[in-house]
C-alpha cells in the first residue's frame, strides 16, 4: 500500500524502518521470577492526569490529553503506568480486548526492559483481565528499531510461545513526526500507524 498511499493521498514520508508485528499466546505466558523491584506499577486512575500528559510528551510531540482518557476508558481495557522510586513515570501499558478472542497492547512505552517487564507482569499477573488464558493471543505492534521487545516476549514466553513478522510502514503527507520510539513496546493503533 505504500505507493498508492504516497501516489494518491500524499503520505509521500516515510520512516527509513518497518513496524513489526508479535503474537503472543496467553496460555503459554509465565511471570519470569527475579523481575527487577525497582519500579512499581498503578491503574492510571490513581494517576495524576497532568503527570501523564507530561510523561506522554516526552513519547510524542503532539498532546494527545483528549485522546489518552479515551483509549483507557474503553471497555475491556485495562491500563497500568509504572513509576520509578521517585514517583516519576518511567511507562505506561494498556492492553484491550479486541475482535476474534484477541488481545491487544495499545499503546505500551517503557523506559527501559524491565519497566516493561513490570508493566506486562503487572496486568498479567493480578488477575485484571478477566479470563485471560482462554484468549487466542496479545499483539504487540511496535518499530522494528525497539529490539528489547523480542527479548521482553521471551522471558514471558520462553518455551516459543510467540511470533513476530514484518506488518507495516508508517507514512506521512509533509514531515515525519519524530517520536522516541526505541521506548514503543506497542503503538497506540495500527489504523493510525503511529507512536
Amino acid at each position: 500500500m505504500s505507493p498508492k498511499y504516497a501516489k494518491t493521498f500524499g503520505f509521500t514520508e516515510m520512516l527509513a524502518y518497518w513496524q513489526m508485528e508479535a503474537n503472543i499466546e496467553p496460555k503459554k505466558m509465565k511471570i519470569p521470577e527475579n523481575l527487577v523491584t525497582e519500579y512499581t506499577t498503578k491503574d492510571w486512575r490513581e494517576v495524576n492526569a497532568e503527570q501523564l500528559e507530561a510523561y506522554d510528551l516526552t513519547i510524542c510531540p503532539r498532546a494527545r490529553r483528549k485522546i489518552i482518557r479515551p483509549w483507557f476508558e474503553q471497555d475491556q481495557s485495562y491500563t497500568r503506568v509504572a513509576f520509578e522510586r521517585n514517583q516519576n513515570i518511567v511507562g505506561y501499558c494498556t492492553i484491550r480486548v479486541i475482535n476474534l478472542n484477541r488481545l491487544c497492547t495499545a499503546p505500551f512505552y517503557a523506559e527501559n526492559v524491565h519497566v516493561a517487564e513490570q508493566l506486562l507482569a503487572g496486568i498479567r499477573g493480578m488477575g485484571i483481565i478477566p479470563n485471560f488464558q482462554n484468549f487466542e493471543k496479545i499483539i504487540f505492534w511496535y518499530p522494528e528499531v525497539n529490539k528489547d521487545v523480542e527479548r521482553l516476549l521471551q522471558k514471558f514466553a520462553p518455551d516459543g510461545g510467540f511470533s513476530v513478522h514484518v506488518d507495516f510502514r508508517t507514512q506521512f503527507t509533509k514531515t515525519i513526526i519524530e517520536a522516541r520510539d526505541e521506548v514503543v513496546y506497542a503503538v497506540s493503533c495500527s489504523v493510525h500507524q503511529f507512536v
